[in-house]
């Protein structure tokens, strides 16, 4: 089976990692996520290539021309462009490929005008709050997406890791309270969505608060209610974070 390419792109101000704001983003610079997701690319017989730009036009280009560079899938954090770039949306749509956007804090612990994501409906899921985590999350989920695997397996797999490597500056040890890393507020939902082949499905949350992904958990009683993580006009209820 011929190794699946996928393009990994980062968005403005993600350069800064590792002193921006360390409180809310952490201390793992771009580099060291890039360099670990190109570890788990090649655990799964896959290739990762990671861009970024401060530029809403060079990530249009690097998305519509993602089909024809040969990449299969696209793991996206558009940084603020989250939540204004329509010409990233319609690039996104135009290359029809499957893709995950990704976020290392938390929305709902945020400012209100960073919680609609423009590039939501454009996508097949999300995955936001777990810190540099977020950007292995996404790939992972994205491979199974490609693959037509489920993803649960490999979601308990990075849990275990999670839990096992204490130090790193990929790994900070877990909150007591939450169960996530530190440095990134309050409750931290694993955001997935979409079925398999259509982009812009409906999108709902899954774990949160008390562990991270709720991998074996029972869903709260919120969790299982109809509303919860219902979709919105424009394909999410809530959209992604600055980063």
């Amino acid at each position: 089976m011929a190794q699946e390419r996928v393009l990994v792109l980062s968005g403005p101000n993600l350069q800064l990692l590792g002193t921006r704001e360390p409180g809310v983003y952490g201390t793992a610079t771009l580099a060291a996520i890039h360099g670990r997701l190109d570890e788990v690319a090649r655990a799964r017989g896959a290739i990762v290539e990671a861009r970024q730009s401060n530029h809403e036009g060079e990530l249009v280009t690097w998305a519509g021309e993602a089909p024809a560079a040969g990449f299969r899938g696209l793991v996206l954090n558009p940084g603020a462009y989250t939540h204004t770039s329509l010409a990233l949306y319609d690039a996104l749509r135009a290359a029809a490929l499957p893709a995950v956007e990704v976020h290392l804090s938390n929305p709902d612990a945020r400012e209100p005008f960073r919680r609609r994501s423009r590039v939501a409906p454009a996508c097949v899921g999300r995955v936001a709050g777990f810190g540099p985590l977020s950007y292995e999350l996404g790939l992972l989920a994205l491979l199974a997406h490609l693959r037509g695997e489920s993803a649960l397996p490999l979601l308990y797999e990075r849990r275990v890791t999670w839990h096992a490597r204490r130090a790193g500056a990929l790994r900070s040890e877990p909150a007591a309270s939450s169960g996530c890393p530190p440095g990134v507020p309050g409750h931290r939902p694993l955001v997935v969505g979409g079925r398999p082949g259509r982009p812009g499905g409906p999108t709902r949350r899954v774990g949160g608060a008390g562990g991270p992904f709720g991998v074996g958990r029972r869903p709260s009683r919120a969790a299982r209610s109809p509303a919860f993580g219902r979709a919105g006009a424009q394909g999410v209820e809530r959209g992604g974070p600055d980063a």
